[in-house]
């Protein structure tokens, strides 16, 4: 109750997140899994179904930032056959590594730990080098403006401050994801991103030339999870 009252989050205490069905370990090397990323989840099967049925070749996808590893684990659980059979490449790295050593720990407990490629990295560096380059790349990157996080209010004194800060606007960590795309992805790759309130406009902006811009709202009518179809030419 003391840690509470202190504003401390509740999954913290607990240790867990229950989230799509799934319980989440957490403490403070990592983000806590909100509901919101349940859309980018959704967002990211859809996509490595739909890239599976397209091709016959094998596929990478790669959670930039997988923090606790919740969405690498829904996605090993999904496509379980495909990871076995070599169809599908799973990656999912991390900078930091306290978050990376959770995220193991979360797929060891979901039974997963040999179909998830855990590496620590900054965002896509290892492409094309001790990496594949990715198909489909997905990632909930730090979007709070810095002048929010100083607040420390509620959760925000409590988790991360990687995992949290995304520089003046919140978009610095996006930029800089956005400028490697199209030369550490593969060609015709989709990013999947979740962003914050009142960043769609500046994100499409973002993407790289002749792609493809989408976007999913939540509950709340916020366009929360974007889509980025690169073209052939982008790579």
């Amino acid at each position: 109750m003391a840690r509470r009252a202190a504003g401390e989050p509740i999954a913290y205490i607990r240790g867990f997140k229950e989230w799509r069905s799934l319980r989440i370990k957490t403490d403070p090397r990592a983000l806590i899994p909100r509901p919101e990323t349940e859309l980018l989840a959704d967002a990211a099967i859809r996509e490595v179904a739909a890239t599976l049925a397209q091709t016959d070749v094998p596929v990478v996808a790669w959670e930039v930032a997988t923090g606790s590893g919740a969405v690498a684990v829904v996605l090993a659980l999904e496509f379980r056959e495909a990871l076995q059979s070599g169809r599908l490449t799973l990656i999912a790295t991390d900078l930091s590594p306290d978050a990376a050593e959770l995220a193991a720990e979360n797929v060891a407990a979901h039974g997963v730990g040999g179909s998830v490629n855990l590496e620590g990295g900054d965002l896509l560096e290892a492409a094309g080098a001790r990496l594949p380059r990715p198909d489909v790349i997905i990632a909930n990157l730090p979007y709070v403006a810095t002048a929010e996080v100083d607040t420390a209010a509620g959760s925000l004194a409590h988790e991360p401050r990687l995992a949290l800060d995304g520089g003046p606007d919140g978009l610095d960590i996006i930029r800089r994801l956005l400028d490697e795309v199209p030369t550490r992805a593969a060609p015709a790759a989709t990013v999947l991103l979740e962003i914050g309130t009142d960043q769609a406009a500046v994100v499409r902006a973002l993407a790289p030339a002749g792609a493809s811009v989408s976007f999913e709202a939540d509950l709340a009518g916020i366009p929360r999870v974007v889509r980025i179809g690169l073209s052939d030419s982008n790579a």
